[in-house]
């Protein structure tokens, strides 16, 4: 029997592997240049951690277990509960504002898709105890700049404001209870497709004038400043939504200052799944293709606290690699990277004092930090070169030719 990797998961290997890592570790310069600091986690969590306001939908995706002492237990599906629980631990002693980036895998059970596996490795930076004004913009340079260092500087930055979204549908009559259902199917309305939005939405029984209004209000999309101008004349000075409007117009000057302005649009029909988000929301895309989102966050004010630590301030990013490597793959722009290089292959011949002296000469090279290929398998001369050769290594040394001093 042929054993495959589970579904929705995947092997990498040499190419495969150092092209992916090459991609993650241009990621992670980025977000240290910015002052963010790697945090690893562990791999599962109790499940009250990771199904804590991530909606039905994420919870339902998690993979569950129970321990040998019956504790409920679930599979990482979210890198940004894990670093949220770790805050509030340790977070009081911690230089603020609090910087944490993480490289790591997640998995959720779900339909495996192009770019979107059940096993997904993604880059995380979050930022704690920073409250809403310059934060934003500083956020969205560092993930613009992740972008332009993997050599996609054209990706576009959606945003939106998760509390406008979800006002304007509570000020339109729309049950308490039924707008995070509202605010998923909104977020999914390009997966399933509009006509298939048109007909979910209307098994919410609202007013029809209500559902056309709210169509009307997610179809508004396009450069930051006519629309907001736009929204501004659709929304009364005196209405509440009018504070979330003002935090856009604020993240629109902070925006030009880091000079991203350009790479920045409003959209107001996309959500994200998560139903943590209370601010800022976005996702990068490039306009023109299919890929979807590459990345994306927001700001989550609340999650800290429902950890049972302080009310904190708090938003952060995700990039997921294996969709960016997709990308770059169909946009002709991947650069695929080798294993490292060898820089020797120590050719000897198959008697005790050829070996002695091969592997004294390559534990000397290795030491001096060089990488040093040697046979293992008793081959000949002949068939050692040959290996050497496939292995393209730098420098072949026929030891039965040379003096060198060991």
């Amino acid at each position: 029997m042929k054993y495959q990797p589970p579904k929705g998961t995947q092997d990498l290997f040499n190419e495969k592997f150092y092209t992916y890592d090459k991609v993650a570790q241009s990621i992670l310069k980025v977000t240290e240049l910015y002052g963010f600091r790697q945090l690893r986690t562990p791999g599962f969590e109790p499940i009250e951690i990771l199904a804590k306001d991530a909606g039905s939908e994420i919870t339902n995706q998690i993979y569950t277990f129970k321990d040998k002492a019956e504790r409920e237990l679930g599979i990482k599906s979210d890198i940004t509960p894990a670093v949220a629980r770790f805050v509030v631990g340790n977070g009081k002693s911690m230089l603020k504002p609090i910087k944490i980036s993480c490289y790591d895998r997640v998995y959720r059970y779900e339909r495996p898709q192009s770019g979107r596996n059940r096993e997904i490795t993604q880059i995380n930076a979050e930022l704690f105890c920073a409250p809403t004004g310059i934060v934003e913009a500083e956020l969205l340079a560092c993930f613009y700049q992740c972008y332009a260092e993997i050599n996609l500087p054209q990706i576009v930055i959606e945003i939106n404001s998760r509390p406008l979204l979800e006002g304007f549908i509570k000020q339109l009559g729309v049950p308490e209870n039924q707008v995070m259902s509202l605010v998923r199917l909104i977020d999914k309305k390009d997966k399933i497709g509009r006509s298939k939005f048109n007909e979910e939405i209307t098994a919410f029984n609202i007013p029809n004038n209500s559902v056309k209004k709210i169509q009307q209000f997610i179809n508004i999309n396009g450069e930051i400043k006519p629309i907001l101008k736009f929204i501004q004349s659709l929304i009364k000075k005196s209405n509440p939504l009018n504070k979330y409007i003002e935090e856009l117009i604020q993240l629109t000057k902070y925006s030009k200052m880091y000079g991203i302005d350009k790479r920045i649009r409003i959209n107001l029909g996309f959500a994200r799944g998560f139903e943590y988000y209370t601010g800022l929301i976005f996702e990068a895309r490039i306009k023109g293709t299919d890929f979807g989102s590459l990345g994306g966050g927001g700001r989550y004010d609340n999650l800290v606290s429902q950890y049972g630590g302080v009310n904190t301030t708090a938003i952060g990013f995700s990039i997921g690699i294996d969709r960016i490597v997709l990308a770059l793959q169909k946009l002709n722009k991947l650069k695929l990277n080798n294993s490292p290089e060898i820089d020797y292959y120590l050719v000897s011949k198959q008697n005790n004092f050829s070996v002695s002296k091969m592997i004294k000469y390559a534990q000397k090279l290795r030491k001096q930090g060089k990488k040093v290929e040697i046979d293992l398998l008793g081959k000949n001369e002949t068939k050692q070169t040959e290996t050497a050769k496939k292995l393209q290594v730098k420098q072949i040394i026929n030891l039965n030719h040379h003096n060198l001093t060991l």
